[in-house]
This record gives C-alpha cells, structure tokens and sequence, in this order.
C-alpha cells in the first residue's frame, strides 16, 4: 500500500477503511498499510487532519469513515410518534426513535447520527439545520393544570404547552 517515496497519503487510508468491514484501530491500519514503527508519527498526524476535517471519526478507540456515521436528510413524522429520516442517495429511510421526534418537526433538514439500537439502525437527531415550517395549527385542549395545542398538520406526533396568559384568552377547541 506504500507509495515508492515512502510517503503515507489520505487516500490510501481512506481506502483501507472503506475496504474493512469494521472499525480500525491505529495498529490496525498500520499494519495494512505496511507502515514501520519509523512512520507511525506522520500516519497519527494524517489521522488526526482527517478527523478535523470530518472524514473520519474515532469510537472506542477504533477509526471508522464518517460517511456512514453523520448523515443529512428530511424528516419524515409518522402519527404513532416515531418516524423516518429520508437521506439522499440511499434507498432505505433510517428509523426516527419517539424520544427524537419530540426535537423535530414534518419536514425539517437536520444533521443526525446513524447509531445501531438492538440490531438496527436509527438516528439521533445532533442539529435541525432548518425547519420546513415556523407555524403550526392545531385545536386547543385545555386539562386541569395546562392548555395543550394538538396540531391538525403532520406534525401529530407533537404537542405544544400554551402559557397561561394565552390560555385564558382562548377557548377550548379553537384553531390556532
């Protein structure tokens, strides 16, 4: 894998962990390499530039290509309260758990990260990069202690805590 110069490129490291089917360690990738002991600095600097720039990451202490690992794409809410993240370029949605869809809204552009949950894939939701909608409409439900907003739209899965003030100004039932 060495050029002739003796030099280590990117592209080569790159390669041997697009190749392998699992995360590597530094050793790991030296060895695949063919790198001696005498250039492990200058492989760790090359490591360490790509890390910065966000083509690789480190996970317990083993690197992986950030490709799979930080995704970006558009919400897709289901009624039930989960939902799917649509990525472009790939053909399978990734599975939205409950607990992130209260972060986000039908439609949004977010950055998320691809983690495996009892066997499969899902993300967590790391940054909303931007909504698709600033307004919702929903009915007002008024309970004992709060006013709730229940959306009519897509974005079901949610519901929004009205402060007191405008819960006293609006009746039960209104569209808003």
């Amino acid at each position: 894998m060495k050029t002739n110069d003796n030099s280590i490129k990117k592209e080569q490291i790159l390669e041997v962990l697009k190749k392998s089917k699992k995360p590597l360690t530094f050793l790991q990738i030296a060895s695949k390499l063919g790198i001696e002991k005498k250039q492990r600095k200058e492989l760790k600097k090359i490591l360490r530039k790509l890390r910065k720039r966000g083509s690789l990451s480190v996970h317990k202490g083993r690197y992986l290509l950030s490709e799979e690992l930080v995704v970006r794409g558009r919400v897709l809410p289901y009624p039930a309260g989960f939902g799917f993240l649509e990525v472009e370029g790939r053909e399978k949605d990734i599975y939205i758990p409950p607990f992130e869809m209260q972060k986000v809204m039908a439609g949004d552009t977010v950055r998320a990260r691809i983690t495996k949950f009892r066997g499969r894939k899902e993300v967590r939701i790391e940054k909303v990069i931007k909504r698709a909608s600033k307004e919702v409409i929903g009915r007002v439900k008024k309970d004992d202690e709060k006013c709730l907003l229940i959306p009519l739209d897509q974005n079901s899965h949610l519901t929004f805590e009205l402060s007191k003030g405008d819960c006293e100004r609006i009746a039960e039932g209104t569209v808003v």
